[in-house]
């Protein structure tokens, strides 16, 4: 999926991926995106440390990745996407709020998050 991203030295080429025109990705890489979620890795680490938290655990970077690289494949693939969250208060914490860098990026769009709701219980 990753592959679906263009590289950095098809970036703004014209002639590059054929994925550059008419969906708003051209200009942006998998090397840029990881720079992102390890960015927001980061400052979500230091947020811990001040609330006297240990890091998030080593895992958190791959998921985020797998996370966002497969959204943005899946919406620039099929021509869009919509992404259930199945809780309406994300924790700043967790593998979703990495989210926020997939918006970031415009790799997917905030009309795209839509809240889980289950059907109501029959009764």
């Amino acid at each position: 999926m990753a592959a679906l991203l263009e590289s950095d030295a098809a970036c703004g080429e014209e002639g590059g991926s054929p994925y550059n025109s008419n969906n708003n990705m051209r200009g942006r890489s998998l090397r840029g995106l990881t720079a992102a979620v390890e960015a927001a890795l980061q400052s979500k680490n230091e947020a811990r440390n001040a609330l006297g938290k240990p890091p998030l655990a080593s895992y958190y970077r791959e998921y985020a990745l797998l996370q966002e690289v497969t959204k943005a494949a899946a919406r620039l693939n099929c021509g869009g996407i919509t992404v259930a969250h199945t809780a309406s208060d994300i924790s700043p914490f967790s593998v979703t709020s990495f989210c926020s860098v997939g918006l970031a990026a415009g790799l997917v769009d905030a009309a795209d998050m839509v809240p889980f709701e289950p059907p109501p219980a029959e009764g």
